[in-house]
C-alpha cells in the first residue's frame, strides 16, 4: 500500500506491487493482497531494454486481490506471452480491473467488483501497434458494478460508461462462462 501516496510520483503517486519486465520465464505470485497501487502486476511497459533483452512469458498470479488502484488492478503490456490470472479479484479502482495487452494472457476464475472503468480490457494489435491482446482467453468471470466512471485524462478519454463490463479490442479471444450484473453499458462490446 502507498500510504502517502509519494511513490512513483510521476505515476500520480501510487507505486507498483510487482513490475515484472526483460526475460524471465514461469514467476510465480500468490496470495498477494494490494491497496492503492497502479498495478497490482504489470508486465511492463514500453522500455528501450524491455525487447532488448528479452520478455516476461508463462507468469501466474493467483489467489490475489487488487483494491482501489490507480491503473488497471492487473495489467500486461505488450511485453509478455501466457500470463495467467487465476482466481484474482480487482476491487474498487479508478480503472479497468484486468487490462490484458499481451499475446495468449489467461483470466481464470476472476472478479472485478465497484470499478470505474471495464471489469476487462483486452487491447490488441487492432487498436494499437504496440498492443498484442490477441489469442487471449476468458474463463469463469463475474463482473459487478462495472463501468461507473465519465471519460478521464488517465484512460485515454473513454467512456467507461459506454464501453461495456468486457471491451474486447483484439483478435481471436474467447469467452466461456462470464456473468456480468449492474454495468453501464453492454456485457460485452467487441
Amino acid at each position: 500500500e502507498d500510504r502517502g501516496g509519494t511513490s512513483t510520483i510521476d505515476h500520480g503517486g501510487y507505486g507498483y506491487g510487482v513490475a515484472e519486465r526483460g526475460l524471465n520465464c514461469g514467476l510465480v505470485i500468490k496470495g498477494a493482497v494490494t491497496d492503492r497501487v497502479r498495478h497490482l502486476y504489470t508486465s511492463g511497459a514500453e522500455w528501450v531494454d524491455t525487447f532488448k533483452y528479452g520478455m516476461p512469458t508463462g507468469s501466474l498470479t493467483s489467489n490475489s486481490i487488487s483494491r482501489n488502484a490507480k491503473g488497471a488492478c492487473f495489467d500486461t503490456h505488450e511485453t509478455g506471452m501466457n500470463i495467467a490470472f487465476e482466481n484474482c479479484h480487482a476491487e474498487g479502482g479508478q480503472a479497468v480491473g484486468f487490462q490484458l495487452r499481451s499475446k495468449d494472457a489467461r483470466l481464470l476464475s476472476c472478479t472485478a467488483r465497484n470499478l470505474g472503468g471495464a471489469g476487462v480490457w483486452i487491447y490488441g494489435a487492432n487498436v494499437h501497434p504496440n498492443a498484442a491482446g490477441d489469442g487471449c482467453i476468458v474463463s469463469d468471470l463475474r463482473c459487478e458494478d462495472t463501468n461507473q466512471a465519465q471519460p478521464s485524462i488517465h484512460d485515454a478519454n473513454i467512456d467507461w460508461t459506454e464501453s461495456g463490463a468486457i471491451l474486447d479490442q483484439g483478435f481471436g479471444n474467447s469467452f466461456n462462462s462470464v456473468r456480468v450484473e449492474r454495468c453501464a453499458g453492454p456485457g460485452l462490446m467487441i
